[in-house]
């Protein structure tokens, strides 16, 4: 077999457990772990076999560099066991994100992963549905947790809601669009996610604000007809939001992260050592429901990583904002513009939740961040791949791209 075979079947293989990994984003971390993970060997036996070392960072993969960096140096009188699985863990991603942006994917595989994506959501709302209805499950989880889950459905409701109102496809289309977002929103509501309920709520705002502002005054008024309307638990969850007891753990917790980077600012306690360190001594003796990580993105890693972790975690968010935004603002076609919003307030729905949890630690919402930048990026190659084929033929031709 030549090269050229070899070649081949290792992009093929990239491709297959990409739609392995689509399909069980939301109810498998074995199959994402498994499939994710041939990603990455395929790949690398793909570098091994070019010898095409030099390969496509993007914006967004240096700043990922540096903080997985940051956890070499975080702590380094600390290090232990869990401090490297933890590297390992952000060193897989890192490879599975440059992995995916590195093989040429077409975009009408892209909108397959899409629809994939969108089937395993479906899968586990339906189940969702199922522990409310059948197994009454106070806050349902789904295949993953209520955290987790609602943090997905967040997200990936602000692309049915994107191309139900907005793209440029068939009215069956749209309708079906409609029943599915309800259908994400039941289950949004059952989880009892208040940060994702936040989190969505902030994304839908960003998102008619950006496409029509008409539409802010429809979001008011159904935000106060949901809160004279829904049974008084869900009105009372999202009341407890603002309550000081209801949120001691957190507030403490926060508390402790910042008393650890004052501590430790230069290269913090050292990732993995958070839970350990309040236990023995920022929280100990107090009553707390959990002490596994600071309950925000920002804090839990200024306090394991100091200076570096907060520079790095706040330059990497803010490189792919600015990305999508800028991808969203320039794209050329309807449906992948809308693609590239839909995307920008996600990211924005996995930070707000961020605020009161660490989504980007959590397997299910990383790599499902990591996955949904891979597809934006491949977008973008295959734009400015076009682009490049468009001013060859013509070159006097000037086109705006990003």
């Amino acid at each position: 077999m030549n090269k050229e075979r070899i070649v081949t079947f290792l992009e093929k293989g990239i491709i297959v457990n990409l739609f392995i990994f689509a399909f069980s984003c939301s109810f498998s971390k074995a199959l994402t772990s498994t499939s994710g993970g041939f990603i990455c060997l395929f790949w690398l036996i793909k570098l091994i076999i070019t010898r095409e070392y030099k390969f496509h960072l993007s914006s967004i993969g240096l700043p990922f560099i540096i903080f997985i960096a940051g956890i070499l140096i975080s702590g380094i009188d600390a290090w232990n066991s869990e401090t490297a699985d933890t590297f390992g863990k952000f060193l897989l991603l890192a490879l599975f994100y440059f992995a995916v942006i590195n093989t040429r994917i077409e975009l009408k595989t892209i909108k397959s992963l899409s629809l994939v994506t969108l089937a395993s959501m479906l899968i586990s709302s339906i189940y969702g549905l199922y522990e409310h209805y059948f197994l009454h499950v106070t806050r349902i989880s789904s295949f993953s947790g209520p955290l987790a889950f609602g943090n997905l459905l967040g997200i990936v409701m602000l692309f049915t809601i994107s191309f139900m109102l907005w793209s440029d496809t068939k009215q069956v289309n749209k309708v079906i669009l409609l029943f599915t977002t309800l259908l994400f929103g039941l289950n949004l509501l059952f989880t009892q996610a208040r940060g994702a309920w936040f989190g969505f709520l902030v994304g839908l705002f960003v998102l008619f604000w950006l496409k029509n502002k008409k539409l802010l005054i429809a979001l008011a008024v159904f935000c106060l007809i949901l809160l004279s309307a829904l049974p008084s638990v869900y009105v009372n969850r999202f009341y407890s939001s603002f309550d000081k007891n209801d949120n001691a753990t957190r507030l403490t917790l926060w508390k402790a992260a910042l008393q650890m980077f004052w501590d430790h600012p230069i290269n913090g306690v050292g990732i993995e050592n958070f839970s350990h360190l309040c236990e023995t001594k920022y929280t100990k003796g107090k009553d707390l429901a959990t002490t596994v990580h600071a309950h925000n993105n920002v804090l839990h890693y200024m306090a394991e990583m100091g200076i570096i972790g907060l520079l790095s975690f706040t330059w990497l968010m803010l490189a792919v904002l600015r990305l999508l935004y800028q991808n969203y603002k320039h794209n050329p076609d309807l449906n992948w513009h809308l693609f590239f919003l839909a995307s920008f307030c996600g990211i924005i729905v996995f930070n707000i939740q961020g605020l009161t949890e660490n989504t980007f630690a959590d397997a299910e919402t990383a790599r499902f961040f990591w996955y949904l930048l891979g597809l934006n990026m491949g977008i973008v190659n295959n734009f400015q791949q076009n682009l490049v084929k468009d001013q060859i033929l013509s070159p006097a031709r000037e086109v705006k791209t990003i």
